[in-house]
């Protein structure tokens, strides 16, 4: 799948706006059925290829067109009344907007709904939301990341992860602030400037695909502190407190100086106001970039205790949280669409999302129970690991869905463990997971045997399970809101 700069996104948006505003999915001359995809948590575009899309087309007979995203994209599609053919949007704003454009399919009509059998079995709940939330009747979507437990907490999303080895390397240095780890961000970027030979080593980079109300990488520090992005402003439900984004005593601004110190220091990343989100994650992958808010960018980071800190971590929720999976209106194939994402629910899909194509990465043994293959754990060990058939590169033909359906932490139906690989019998049995002497060294330093267990002493500040949404704003306040949003992301 060939990744786009930003500006060519906004540019293609526009574009495929007139093309999807003739015609839903299309059939080729072999009969194969494309379907539009609008996710906005994807940061692709184009024909999709590799080993998903194959399994999609041995199983649907289609191929996946992702259509590129963007604010002023998503504006025109809705406006045109056609978003696209399966769409996964992120926000109860653009839902709403969308269901007032009458963009999205109801899949109660002529009862579509016997498509999606999986769903309409275990969370038909969960698919009366869709409609309950915008005061309609008939089911719109369905909202992804669902828990099967109610009870419990995720494994925290933010959490302040180094570069180990050079952590390491430095002598473990004491942590009680963030203003201590300002330091220690820039001792380590210094080492590694003078082990590499390469000046252009950063302690840390972003991008502005993801900000919004506010800069996407200070909320996501903030978290690091349980402060959860509400509005233009942060709220600690273990304090019950809720603080402007601009109080000069607030959290936000006081991630704002710790990453502004690090700007002065030579240390932040100048492209970070221009790259994308891809060209950031090659920074990560090529070793040129130390710190992260989230631990799923790259190898040989792993989480740094902070003394004063108190992660945000979400408790379950079998409602779903956030992002919601649709069919657009307009679709050709909505039977398709809802069948597709009914799978995308069902073991076999998480699992084959998530791992890899049965039979290659994974299979179930003679009790049922999945199991990694040998190719399956060198793909889990090397996501450059290529597959055989000439199925390509493990990593070039992942999913292209930025979005879960089910928490990795859920229970499969039927078992007593849950849909990550790390908790299968065969896997808890196997030695066949490297363990890197970083690792190795991190577990040793830390006390614990992996990221769970150490998130489990941590002191957390949970975010209650819920499915209330802030309604939108009027016209008359969200123009001065925007505005205002743009003074704040580009300060």
């Amino acid at each position: 799948m060939k990744r786009f700069t930003k500006i060519t996104a906004i540019l293609l948006a526009a574009i495929m706006c007139i093309s999807l505003a003739a015609c839903g999915g299309n059939t080729n001359d072999s009969g194969v059925i494309t379907l539009n995809v609008y996710d906005e948590n994807s940061y692709d575009a184009g024909i999709l290829t590799g080993w998903f899309a194959d399994v999609l087309y041995e199983k649907f007979n289609v191929r996946l067109n992702i259509t590129s995203t963007s604010k002023a994209g998503f504006n025109a599609y809705a406006e045109s009344g056609n978003i696209g053919d399966i769409i996964i949007l992120n926000n109860m704003t653009d839902y709403r907007t969308a269901i007032r454009n009458n963009c999205l399919y109801n899949w109660e009509y002529e009862n579509m709904i016997e498509y999606a059998p999986y769903l309409s079995t275990n969370l038909m709940d969960v698919l009366k939301i869709s409609g309950e939330l915008v005061s309609l009747d008939g089911i719109y979507g369905v909202f992804g990341n669902v828990d099967s437990e109610p009870d419990g907490i995720r494994t925290p999303v933010n959490l302040p992860y180094v570069r180990w080895d050079l952590y390491a390397e430095l002598g473990y240095p004491e942590c009680n602030t963030l203003e201590d780890l300002e330091q220690i961000l820039i001792d380590m970027t210094n080492l590694c400037k003078k082990k590499t030979g390469n000046d252009k080593i950063y302690a840390v980079s972003t991008c502005e695909d993801n900000d919004g109300a506010m800069v996407d990488l200070i909320a996501t520090t903030a978290a690091l502190y349980g402060y959860e992005q509400f509005g233009i402003g942060l709220y600690n439900p273990k304090t019950d407190t809720y603080e402007e984004c601009i109080d000069p005593d607030g959290i936000y601004v006081r991630c704002l100086k710790f990453y502004n110190a690090l700007n002065r220091a030579g240390v932040f990343d100048p492209s970070s106001t221009t790259h994308d989100y891809s060209t950031m994650v090659e920074k990560y992958n090529e070793g040129r970039v130390l710190f992260a808010t989230t631990g799923n960018i790259t190898d040989g980071f792993y989480p740094l205790s902070i003394a004063d800190a108190s992660p945000v971590v979400s408790q379950n929720n079998i409602y779903g949280t956030g992002d919601i999976w649709c069919v657009g209106a307009k679709s050709e194939y909505p039977d398709i669409c809802i069948q597709l994402i009914d799978w995308l629910y069902q073991p076999e899909g998480v699992l084959t999302s998530s791992v890899g194509p049965q039979g290659i990465c994974w299979d179930y043994d003679e009790n049922g129970d999945p199991y990694l293959t040998d190719i399956g754990y060198k793909c889990m060990n090397n996501l450059t690991t290529v597959l055989p058939d000439d199925m390509g590169s493990y990593y070039e033909g992942m999913s292209p869905f930025n979005t879960l359906t089910w928490n990795y932490d859920s229970t499969i139906p039927g078992k007593d463990y849950c849909y990550s690989y790390t908790s299968w019998p065969a896997t808890q049995e196997s030695d066949k997971i490297s363990k890197d002497e970083t690792f190795k060294d991190w577990c040793e330093h830390t006390g614990h045997t992996d990221i769970d267990d150490y998130a489990s002493d941590l002191d957390y500040t949970v975010i209650p399970s819920n499915y209330y949404y802030l309604p939108d704003v009027p016209d008359e306040i969200g123009i001065p809101l925007s505005q205002i949003a743009s003074v704040i992301c580009v300060a």
